[in-house]
């Protein structure tokens, strides 16, 4: 159970400077009320917003003691 909770705090993309995961989001501290705000705006809801995936090229990297790398993909909401 632990695992999978944990599991839920690991952000697997970056929209902007925000790393979004399951029902909450991730921001650079300190973090301002203005980003925080933006980053719950209608656009970054409910329109396409560019993201890049970060965590799973991050892990492999430290893994093997090499630079991260990152892909860039662009995501939709689900409807």
């Amino acid at each position: 159970m632990r695992a999978a909770v944990e599991q839920t705090h690991v952000g697997y993309f970056e929209v902007g400077d925000m790393v979004p995961g399951l029902g909450w989001e991730q921001y650079p501290y300190p973090v301002s009320r203005e980003r925080v705000l933006a980053g719950n705006s209608n656009t970054i809801a409910l329109q396409p917003n560019p993201a890049t995936h970060v965590a799973l090229l991050c892990r492999r990297a430290h893994r093997n003691h090499l630079p991260s790398a990152r892909t860039s993909i662009s995501v939709s909401p689900s409807r």
